[in-house]
């Protein structure tokens, strides 16, 4: 709600950000494991739960005091089974997307996962994919992408964009050679899938035998348009000089033509590929990169990032490369070049996120703390940017207590989470929120004191499966995005009432052994969350939850637009045949059902306002006058109030719905229109209009033209090592010109140009060298009368 003229705070670049305390918890040692020769996985040691501790009054979580409705949803295909497997762990490996949607207009989805038929559980591991009508959820076909009877998985799938055919990569064991990753491509023939070319072995590095192993497939555009690019990611599996795992990142990336009959053999030619790794140098300071997400933002082309959390496993060595906690790392030229001045981690050395308040008195051996460092847990997550530029990536999340330098995490309390890099700063949130709120720190915590009797109110959530109390290899969590219309899901699979089963709290008996898939949605790009959806509980009416036991999420990366405020989730999960996991072929527990499933979900009825309007310029002299227009709300419930506030500092405050409101800038000028609705029952939505130039001019001054098509800024982006943007316009008749650069905040940095200019066309050519790294805008004014603004992008 919007007090005293001033916005909440919002997830945008142009909003004035408050400064979140942005640290975290230094991880125990993480070892790194492989059994015999299948496939390599990671081990987590863990920290030291705090079992049943002072849990006071035991109440379910009620996500609806702060968080928005539930979506309406509905099934568009009920989970069916593709296999059965005989092993019964992350199909579909850790951190990835094995869901992705052709776009070349055939209609399909590829999926891939590992699994050991059931009927042969001997047999190695192999990597299989299926091909669905995305459609109406059927399966078109599957098997096995090789014959090969070598042990090979986690694998990772994506789509050629205009040819439609499967890309696919998975970990291989080669005898002569070690562990290593694989390139192969679906001929795709007459568009009928199944047509796997043999594929392209990427063996370890020699000398030094490092291994990157548990690949991952984007597809994005290229330097040269003509093209796509390919990246490959994969994870150094070796030790660095400590002993300790090294974890670096290693980026390879290919072109492929851009048509709907590419030249796919480029994949399978090493010499084709660029490798780059960028985290090499951080092994040798014993700094770990963990839980590293990959990404491509669709906003920019071009634009490329790597978010992640690091540890400084030995401490402080000096010199340290990021700070504890989490770092992204930009690149703005595709992928190729790295520049540190683009890596940007936590502002300070501390091992947590923040601080909430001790307020439940949680205590280990007989000592209570003042206060609960928040931090991360689980590392199989994924990231996706959002359609205004922020970067998300979902996360568990963990109080814990440090006494005597030892890592200790209350085991009942491990929400969901999500960590937004704006392009400023790291910013937490609880997905959705909890139901208390804490003084110290604000964030909404799992507890809280009942204001009627005084007691302390705990709310135990765990958003993990529980098999074994190894929330670091079992937790596995999803974001997807509908990039066109701002929406947003999370899933994870959630143990919640498995634990107050276990607590002992009546009415849960039945949930012993059922996890349950969750989904929390979110139509403001992430700035508020829907109650949670229990899309796979036992006591659904549709669908025979109660015969499964649903693990290992995987969402498809991309929400499908069905219009009229729908969106369509591709899904898949594993229903066990028995409660528990094991990857090691001595201890697997029995396998289970590789699942795929498909739902549609917008808003519900009730849900909270969605403000938005239009701006409409009224031309002339200053004062001048701006209609906003064609507001508009998703809510059916009576509008409390209509915030607004202004570029000149002003607000408006509206009691009744309207649909034009006009207001009156005295002076020309740089502006920033916002919007905030609240609704009767005090929750509230904002909206932005960005950086809207205002300038008076004569309307009856005709034989100026539109600048729209004769400006030209190049190069565009700039680098440092140019440092010089050039400027092309052309103008009619001679006339005073005024160029100025601003700031994303609106503010004038630089006066490029300011005299009179000759008739005809013009290139001036400006230093940017004192300019930071980012967005800015160049306005041209020819004379007093005729604007243009144009973005312009400096990077390293």
């Amino acid at each position: 709600m919007l007090k005293n003229g001033v916005f909440p705070q919002y997830k945008q670049n142009i909003i004035t950000k408050s400064l979140i305390l942005s640290t975290i918890v230094i991880f125990s040692i993480i070892s790194l494991q492989a059994e015999s020769k299948d496939i390599i996985q990671i081990g987590l040691q863990k920290y030291r739960p705090i079992k049943n501790a002072n849990l006071h009054k035991i109440k379910p979580p009620d996500y609806s005091k702060i968080n928005y409705a539930a979506p309406e949803w509905e099934w568009i295909k009920e989970p069916y089974s593709i296999m059965t497997s005989s092993i019964d762990y992350m199909p579909s490996g850790h951190g990835c997307y094995p869901l992705r949607l052709q776009h070349n207009g055939d209609g399909g989805m590829y999926y891939t996962w590992h699994a050991i038929p059931y009927d042969n559980p001997t047999a190695n591991i192999a990597q299989y994919w299926a091909f669905i009508n995305k459609a109406n959820g059927n399966l078109v076909d599957w098997g096995t992408i090789t014959a090969e009877n070598i042990s090979h998985g986690h694998g990772s799938i994506n789509t050629h964009p205009k040819f439609g055919g499967g890309i696919a990569s998975w970990t291989q064991d080669n005898a002569s050679l070690g562990y290593g990753t694989t390139i192969t491509y679906d001929s795709y023939i007459f568009s009928t899938p199944g047509f796997w070319v043999p594929y392209q072995f990427i063996p370890p590095e020699e000398p030094g035998g490092n291994e990157y192993l548990w690949p991952k497939l984007w597809v994005g555009p290229a330097a040269d348009s003509s093209k796509i690019r390919v990246y490959q990611t994969a994870k150094n599996y070796n030790e660095n000089p400590y002993g300790n795992p090294c974890e670096d990142i290693r980026i390879m990336y290919c072109d492929v033509e851009n048509t709907y009959v590419p030249d796919m053999n480029v994949l399978l030619d090493l010499s084709n590929w660029t490798e780059i790794t960028p985290m090499f140098y951080w092994r040798e300071k014993d700094c770990r990169p963990q839980s590293i997400c990959f990404t491509v933002d669709p906003n920019y082309p071009g634009h490329v990032s790597i978010i992640g959390y690091a540890s400084w496993l030995s401490d402080d060595l000096g010199n340290m490369p990021v700070n504890p906690g989490m770092f992204v790392w930009d690149s703005y030229d595709y992928g190729e070049t790295w520049n540190q001045a683009n890596l940007h981690s936590s502002p300070t050395q501390d091992k947590n996120f923040y601080y909430v308040e001790n307020t439940p008195a949680f205590e280990v051996n007989g000592t209570v703390f003042d206060s609960l460092g928040v931090t991360i847990g689980g590392f199989n997550n994924t990231a996706r940017y959002d359609s205004d530029g922020n970067l998300h990536m979902c996360y568990l999340q963990m109080y814990c207590l440090d006494p005597d330098s030892k890592d200790y995490y209350l085991n009942n309390f491990m929400p969901a989470a999500e960590v937004v890099w704006d392009g400023v700063e790291f910013i937490y949130d609880e997905v959705p929120e909890m139901p208390g709120e804490d003084p110290l720190s604000g964030h909404t915590v799992p507890w809280e004191i009942d204001p009627a009797s005084g007691d302390t109110l705990t709310y135990p959530v765990v958003v993990w499966s529980t098999y074994e109390n190894n929330f670091y290899a079992e937790n596995i969590m999803n974001n997807a995005v509908d990039i066109e219309n701002g929406s947003m899901i999370q899933m994870w699979a959630d143990g919640t009432y498995i634990r107050l089963n276990e607590l002992g709290i009546p009415g849960y008996e039945d949930y012993a052994e059922h996890p349950i898939i969750y989904l929390s949605a979110s139509w403001d790009n992430g700035e508020n969350w829907s109650e949670p959806v229990e899309v796979t509980d036992i006591y659904s009416t549709e669908v025979g939850f109660m015969e499964q036991i649903s693990v290992y999420p995987y969402l498809c990366n991309e929400i499908e637009d069905l219009g009229d405020g729908w969106g369509k989730v591709h899904f898949s999960y594993m229903d066990d045949n028995s409660f528990g996991s094991s990857f090691k072929r001595a201890e697997r527990n029995n396998g289970g059902q590789i699942m795929y499933g498909s739902f549609k979900y917008r808003p519900n009825p009730n849900f909270p306002p969605n403000a938005d309007f239009n701006a409409d310029i009224t031309n002339g002299e200053p004062p001048l006058t701006v209609n906003f227009t064609d507001l508009s709300t998703s809510t059916t419930s009576p509008i409390g109030e209509w915030y607004w506030q202004f570029g000149d500092g002003s607000d408006t405050v509206y009691t009744s719905y309207i649909d034009t409101i006009t207001h009156t800038y005295q002076d020309s000028g740089f502006y920033t229109v916002g919007l905030t609705v609240t609704d009767a029952e005090g929750l509230s939505d904002t909206e932005i209009k960005e950086n809207y130039m205002h300038v008076g001019y004569d309307a009856a001054e005709e034989d100026i033209p539109s600048l729209q098509e004769t400006v030209f800024i190049f190069p565009n982006p700039v680098t440092s090592s140019t440092n010089k943007v050039n400027i092309k316009f052309s103008i009619p008749k001679s006339s005073k010109v005024k160029i100025q650069i601003f700031n994303i905040k609106g503010q004038l940095v630089s006066t490029v140009l300011n005299q009179p200019l000759n008739s005809g066309e013009h290139i001036i050519s400006h230093s940017i060298e004192d300019l930071f790294v980012g967005i800015y805008f160049i306005m041209l004014n020819i004379g007093d009368n005729k604007q243009e603004i144009r973005k312009m992008v400096k990077i390293k």
